[in-house]
């Protein structure tokens, strides 16, 4: 579990946003930020809506959909010449196991709302 998460700011959003628009998989990638910037989280079933599923009950919630979060938090460790993005007890975003949700902080989230301002995607 992580105990704290890092901000990222506006200019490194665009930064992401533009990366992971160039990738095969931009739709889901962009769909993925677009709900962290409009609600802050983005459920591990509304990947899956968007990837035209109907989720049953299962193990562990996530575990399908973790690679788009991965290649989210591989375009955002790029930005790093350290590892700091994610340690044992620092990331990104939260997993929320009520929710089955990944969630940003509040500045992330206002930051990411800001860069979605500044591209043309």
């Amino acid at each position: 579990m992580h105990k704290s998460y890092i901000s990222i700011s506006a200019d490194d959003w665009v930064k992401v946003i533009e990366n992971l628009s160039q990738k095969p998989d931009a739709k889901i990638y962009l769909f993925i930020l677009r709900s962290l910037a409009n609600a802050q989280k983005i459920s591990y079933y509304s990947i899956a809506a968007f990837k035209g599923q109907v989720m049953g009950e299962q193990e562990h919630p996530g575990t399908a959909n973790n690679t788009h979060i991965a290649q989210i938090t591989k375009a955002i460790a790029a930005l790093s010449n350290e590892e700091t993005i994610r340690f044992d007890d620092v990331w990104w975003c939260i997993w929320n196991v009520n929710d089955k949700a990944w969630t940003i902080g509040w500045d992330s989230f206002n930051e990411l709302n800001k860069a979605f301002k500044k591209v043309n995607i």
